[in-house]
């Protein structure tokens, strides 16, 4: 099949205890989406975006060719239930020299992974780690985060609620946090930290956490803020007179899926002078 551009492997329902994984070879494919149990290894030269198990990249074979992945710039992990070292997850990201965008769709990750993706993918651009289901099981399942390696990065996602303490490269523009009872300070300063250069801000309040006191009286440092969007806060009519200065800049304010006492707020054009799009979605 010399013209296959697009793969997708779906999941299997029966299962084979293969002693070796499969190699899939190809070197035509662009698009490969594997979320099978198989345990599988890649050798696609042309390959530009995979979706799956990130074992699934690691070299096939002692092939000097297999070394890189240079056209691979997108990436969506799965679940890894095929568990791997971090030296072998350093292995699979020297191979991947030109990534610009990873989805972390799962949440079995450490420190010590990031500081290796960090280290490995300083070409990255985009950064989205997916939400989880429940809080830590104790303080030290707190992620840590130092992602200032990644000078090129411009948007990022922090959906996921066990994310602490989290430094970030000043080139970023983009920034979606999620707000929770464990992670509420570190947040906060991390918007705080990153004031100077934040255009569009995205808050998530996990569960049944709905303070925002604190983060409406931290948005008045955002000054080059233009975007502001709210999941599942609750806003009560005079919530947005805790916001100790006008965001000049904000031309679009968006609430989704929020708890709201009135869509009329104290305040609302006095806080945000030059309002272009205000929408309520769900709420």
């Amino acid at each position: 099949m010399k013209q296959l551009r697009s793969l997708e492997l779906l999941p299997c329902f029966y299962h084979y205890n293969l002693e070796n994984p499969i190699i899939l070879r190809s070197n035509s494919v662009n698009h490969l989406k594997a979320t099978t149990t198989i345990k599988i290894r890649v050798e696609m030269p042309k390959l530009q975006s995979f979706e799956g198990s990130l074992s699934s990249l690691d070299r096939p074979d002692e092939n000097p060719a297999s070394l890189t992945l240079s056209e691979l710039k997108h990436l969506i992990l799965c679940d890894e239930s095929d568990l791997i070292s971090i030296t072998t997850v350093q292995s699979i990201f020297q191979r991947l020299t030109n990534l610009e965008t990873i989805k972390l769709d799962y949440d079995s990750f450490d420190d010590e992974f990031f500081d290796v993706l960090c280290d490995n993918c300083t070409s990255l651009r985009e950064l989205t780690i997916s939400p989880n289901d429940s809080g830590p099981q104790n303080d030290c399942s707190m992620i840590r985060l130092d992602l200032t390696k990644l000078t090129k990065l411009t948007k990022l996602a922090l959906e996921n609620s066990l994310l602490d303490t989290v430094n970030l490269p000043k080139s970023i523009r983009k920034l979606k946090i999620c707000l929770s009872f464990y992670n509420q300070h570190e947040m906060i300063q991390t918007l705080i930290d990153s004031s100077k250069s934040l255009e569009e801000l995205q808050v998530v309040f996990f569960k049944a956490y709905e303070e925002t006191v604190s983060l409406l009286e931290t948005l008045s440092v955002l000054q080059r803020l233009e975007v502001l969007v709210f999941y599942g806060a609750r806003f009560e009519e005079s919530s947005f007179l805790h916001i100790n200065a006008p965001l000049e800049r904000v031309r679009q304010l968006r609430f989704v899926g929020c708890k709201l006492s009135t869509k009329s707020f104290l305040g609302i054009q006095e806080k945000f002078p030059n309002l272009k799009k205000l929408q309520f979605i769900s709420c």
